[in-house]
């Protein structure tokens, strides 16, 4: 399965792609729109580990945060929103910076914390959505989809709960830009000061918390995977091309 080659390629170049240093490394950043979000942090620390565990790609050490605002937007290339609560009306200005890096290339992944429906954080995300793409609407992301099958092969997408059988997403030109889940997908991998998990997973226990994990492994090997072009192997040139914003 073609797939299959692009994965393997790609898992066994990016040790050697991003060995310059940190600044170099996939990091996973936080985007901050003034949601509340106690797990983010250590929630990226546990997928940065298991990620260089169970594939080759090299991490940044810590979770980073930025903002539409932020001028290092570019790079960032794979952005969280993860939390609960309202989210303040995004000023215009940062509207087109957020916009522009997600058409340049960029992915942003959604969580909700809650995991509710048609609360103040999942209403305020489809108004922020709209705003970004008035004409490419949220929408279920058929099963077939390579995203359910970029490293793991999954079903139900779930994560600290099962709220949602779907993840949503925003397509332009064929490729997601915006990833939502309403199954708080990190907050099944936050830990405590001490190192426990610190939620329990609702219905399905720790078996559910492997899916999850899944589930956030397989929107980052998206991530690096851009759009499954026949260049796959040339992940590192693309990602620093979208960084500098070149051609």
């Amino acid at each position: 399965m073609k797939w299959l080659l692009v994965m393997a390629m790609i898992v066994g170049t990016a040790s050697a792609a991003f060995a310059l240093g940190d600044a170099d490394r996939f990091d996973v950043a936080l985007l901050q729109l003034g949601q509340v979000d106690t797990d983010g942090p250590s929630a990226v620390e546990r997928l940065g580990w298991e990620l260089e565990k169970r594939t080759s790609v090299v991490v940044a050490p810590h979770a980073v945060s930025t903002t539409p605002s932020d001028p290092q937007l570019r790079r960032h290339p794979f952005l969280v929103l993860h939390g609960t609560g309202a989210l303040p009306p995004l000023p215009e200005q940062g509207l087109d910076a957020l916009r522009a890096h997600l058409e340049a290339g960029g992915l942003l992944f959604i969580d909700a914390a809650d995991g509710m429906v048609d609360d103040a954080f999942d209403r305020d995300v489809r108004t922020l959505t709209r705003r970004l793409f008035p004409r490419a609407s949220l929408a279920p992301l058929p099963a077939e989809h390579v995203l359910y099958k970029t490293f793991y092969l999954i079903g139900a997408p779930l994560g600290r709960v099962a709220q949602d059988r779907v993840v949503e997403a925003v397509i332009l030109d064929g490729r997601a830009v915006i990833l939502y889940s309403r199954n708080d997908v990190y907050g099944a991998l936050a830990r405590d000061k001490l190192g426990a998990f610190s939620h329990n997973i609702e219905p399905g226990g720790e078996p559910q918390r492997e899916l999850a994990l899944r589930v956030a492994l397989n929107i980052v090997m998206y991530a690096l995977c851009l759009d499954y072009k026949a260049d796959q192997v040339h992940v590192p040139f693309l990602l620093q091309r979208r960084r500098t914003g070149g051609p």
